[in-house]
């Protein structure tokens, strides 16, 4: 069995310093972005095809630029899905019966999926030993694509993972640690061009004053020295902590202890998935007649 954490991807447009039309009559950057974006699911389809079939592969580079990750494609992408490893290369020395040295490439990876059918944008990063921390796959993926997309199409991509909003009831709940509550919660909401995303949204700002008793614009603050009513039986109060943790991200939601340091909710919680490693070797052997895909689409579908 293989657990993948679940991320949204939004896109957003990235212009040049220069902006200006060139001497050849092209189009300026700010109006070639400005049509990417408008078809950016079909850009990101083009973006990845063309890694898979070699005639622009995407390079996925370290912080530093000087260590390259190999990647390897583990289906011929199908219906928007995208499926393949990213490689961590381990520099190895082996020894013969002489303890002479002799260099060896030792592998380990990660399996990532991406989903670019309309509508669902969702990213999955298998969740092993390969790497030491989920961010920095991240960051990883988020350097390759956005070299490529910015390059190519003015447009850059954002990943934000998914929260269990579980993990924000065990901090609310937790009155050993917490016994005089929270004087406020703040909400940060990334820009959304997702449709399913922006009724998450529309939700949050529409429903908090009169459920929390509260200030509210995305900041919602107890008066007069007192803590928040965060009930989890009240129903605005349980959706916007599903909303939030459903739009994702690091920052998605911070609670701030009366006389205590913020807590970011979002920080190492992952909401995530698991598929069986025999619908994965399906998939990889291309016996996508036997419902593998269709089984993993449904997955990548999760909360959708």
């Amino acid at each position: 069995m293989a657990t993948f954490a679940l991320y949204n991807y939004e896109f957003e447009i990235s212009l040049p310093a220069d902006t200006t039309p060139d001497l050849f009559g092209h189009a300026s950057p700010t109006v070639t972005a400005k049509a990417n974006f408008d078809r950016r699911q079909d850009v990101f389809d083009e973006l990845l095809s063309n890694d898979h079939d070699g005639s622009k592969p995407i390079t996925y580079l370290s912080k530093n630029g000087k260590q390259t990750y190999k990647h390897k494609w583990l289906m011929k992408p199908q219906d928007g899905i995208y499926y393949f490893r990213l490689l961590h290369e381990h520099k190895r020395k082996l020894h013969d019966e002489d303890l002479r040295e002799h260099p060896a490439e030792d592998y380990t990876g990660c399996r990532v999926f991406f989903d670019n059918r309309k509508g669902i944008q969702r990213l999955a990063i298998e969740m092993n030993s390969a790497f030491k921390q989920l961010t920095t796959v991240e960051n990883i993926l988020s350097r390759g694509l956005n070299d490529a997309l910015k390059s190519r199409y003015y447009v850059k991509v954002r990943l934000e993972h998914l929260l269990k909003p579980s993990h924000f009831w065990e901090i609310v709940e937790d009155k050993i640690s917490y016994p005089k509550g929270f004087s406020k919660m703040m909400l940060y909401f990334p820009p959304v061009n997702l449709p399913r995303l922006s009724e998450h949204i529309d939700f949050v700002v529409n429903g908090g004053r009169k459920a929390l008793e509260s200030d509210s614009t995305v900041i919602y603050k107890a008066q007069g020295g007192s803590s928040l009513n965060i009930d989890k039986k009240d129903a605005w109060t349980k959706g916007i902590v599903e909303s939030a943790s459903a739009i994702g991200g690091d920052d998605a939601i911070s609670l701030y202890p009366v006389g205590g340091k913020k807590i970011k909710v979002g920080h190492d919680n992952y909401d995530y998935i698991n598929i069986s490693d025999e619908m994965l070797r399906n998939l990889e052997q291309g016996q996508t007649s036997l419902f593998a895909l269709d089984d993993i689409k449904a997955q990548l579908k999760k909360g959708i």
